[in-house]
C-alpha cells in the first residue's frame, strides 16, 4: 500500500543517522561529519536547492492475515508536487531495488485513491 503524507516543514539533525533529516536531498548529501559543517554547509545547500520536504511518500507492506501488523518499508520525502510520472519511478524503484533488497515479493500496489496515484 502506498500514501503520500503531509509533513511539518523543518529540518532536524538525527545522530543515529549521522545526517540533516526533513530535505528532499539524500542521505549521502546531508551527512554531518563535524558538528559545526551543519550550518554553514549542509544547511545552506538545502535552502539554495529548495529542498525542504513538504510531503513525504509511505510504502507499507500489508499482510492480510490476523495478527500480521502493517509494517513501513520505505519513506520517501517529496516536495508535494509528484506528477503522475514520479509516483511511477517511485513504483519502480521499490519494485525493482528496494523489494529485492529486502527479499520482499510484491503481488500488488494499492494506494489511498488520488487522481494522481490513480494515473500512476
Amino acid at each position: 500500500m502506498t500514501d503520500n503524507t503531509k509533513l511539518k516543514e523543518r529540518l532536524r539533525y538525527l545522530p543515529i543517522l549521522g545526517c540533516i533529516i526533513g530535505s528532499t536531498l539524500s542521505k549521502e548529501e546531508t551527512i554531518i561529519n563535524v558538528y559545526s559543517d551543519i550550518i554553514p554547509s549542509t544547511i545552506n545547500k538545502i535552502k539554495e536547492e529548495n529542498a525542504i520536504a513538504k510531503d513525504v511518500h509511505v510504502y507499507i507492506l500489508q499482510i492480510l492475515l490476523p495478527k500480521f501488523p502493517p509494517v513501513i518499508v520505505a519513506l520517501i520525502p517529496n516536495k508535494g508536487s509528484d506528477s503522475a510520472n514520479d509516483i511511477t519511478q517511485l513504483h519502480k524503484k521499490l519494485l525493482q531495488e528496494i523489494a529485492p533488497q529486502l527479499g520482499l515479493h510484491i503481488l500488488s500496489l494499492g494506494s489511498d485513491g488520488t487522481i494522481v496515484e490513480f494515473r500512476a
